[in-house]
């Protein structure tokens, strides 16, 4: 990777990296794509679905024929097709708080693809607990977010969020989730070859049908009962 910010002991640090992603939709699936052109030496997809007809337009790893059969074995196909030195693993398994601390506690760092709050929440408390940073994205329609979570130096997601909002299907534009899972892939690569991550402890706000774009500090809870001084 030819950019004078990372250099080549930067490329080494990717290299060497483990990276675990949750979920490999349409986050996922975008994420899993840059974090390989990348150089990261090992990707570990997690992820219980199946490929829907409803996934093509946002899910680009997936096609016609792959109907039916498991999103993370069919992902890791497409991505070994274009980077054949990454080591890709896959846990095609629902994350849950019985499996979770075994599924990420050997990665360097874990990307929140995921498409409900229940199971992130249970992913933020993973990350906190082993000390594992947490980049989170989501996105609805035009909208989206991302956030970088370092434990004990940054607000966690439940100080973000707070508690578990109500949920329902809500379209999502495939560009926006191009977006985001960009933005998530470009922090991962910054915190793994020591950059600071633009988004630590800081919310990103976008709304791509105004272009609108505003980044939100989101203080620790002293309280929190996940980070905070009072767990």
């Amino acid at each position: 990777m030819a950019l004078p910010e990372i250099g080549e002991a930067g490329q080494k640090r990717l290299r060497a990296a483990k990276v675990a992603i949750a979920g490999v939709g349409g986050l996922g699936c975008t994420a899993a794509q840059c974090l390989t052109g990348a150089g990261i030496g090992e990707i570990t997809l997690i992820d219980d679905g199946e490929v829907e007809l409803s996934n093509l337009n946002r899910q680009f790893l997936y096609r016609f024929e792959d109907v039916g059969k498991p999103k993370a074995e069919i992902a890791k196909q497409r991505l070994s097709e274009s980077n054949p030195f990454v080591r890709i693993e896959t846990i095609c398994t629902r994350i849950n708080r019985e499996n979770a601390g075994e599924i990420f506690s050997k990665c360097d760092i874990i990307l929140d693809c995921l498409d409900n709050f229940e199971t992130r929440f249970i992913l933020n408390e993973t990350a906190v607990h082993f000390g594992k940073p947490l980049i989170h994205g989501a996105c609805r329609g035009f909208e989206g977010r991302v956030m970088t979570i370092i434990p004990d130096r940054t607000s966690c997601l439940k100080c973000a969020i707070g508690e578990t909002p109500s949920e329902s299907e809500i379209p999502i534009l495939g560009s926006t989730a191009v977006f985001v899972a960009s933005l998530q892939a470009s922090e991962g690569i910054r915190y793994i070859t020591g950059l600071q991550p633009a988004s630590s402890g800081i919310m990103l706000f976008a709304d791509l049908s105004r272009m609108s774009f505003e980044m939100i500090n989101i203080p620790k809870d002293l309280e929190c009962r996940i980070c905070g001084s009072f767990k």
